[in-house]
């Protein structure tokens, strides 16, 4: 998986005293990959109609549509470890 962008967890509730405290490393938001021959991208974004209404938002979407259709490469040497370490922990509840 190579990571676009990230959610950077460090400052999502960040006083150790608050009960809501995320206590999760970064993990990845926007990601491509290469299955098989196929390409694969993902976002989570795009669920409310506020994020159309954003150029960038619109830009990127189009981005990974062409890149997944094979107009352009793009590098898609994993680079999960490096960017998000530790990504699939997840906090104790208790």
């Amino acid at each position: 998986m190579r990571v676009i962008f990230a959610m950077q967890t460090k400052d999502l509730y960040p006083h150790p005293d608050n009960i809501k405290h995320y206590g999760r490393p970064d993990f990845p938001l926007c990601w491509i990959r290469m299955e098989g021959k196929g390409r694969v991208a993902y976002t989570p974004l795009g669920h409310d109609d506020r994020f159309w209404w954003n150029d960038w938002n619109v830009r990127t979407v189009g981005e990974f549509i062409e890149w997944s259709l094979g107009r352009f490469d793009m590098d898609t040497t994993p680079n999960i470890d490096q960017v998000c370490p530790g990504y699939a922990e997840m906090p104790k509840r208790e």
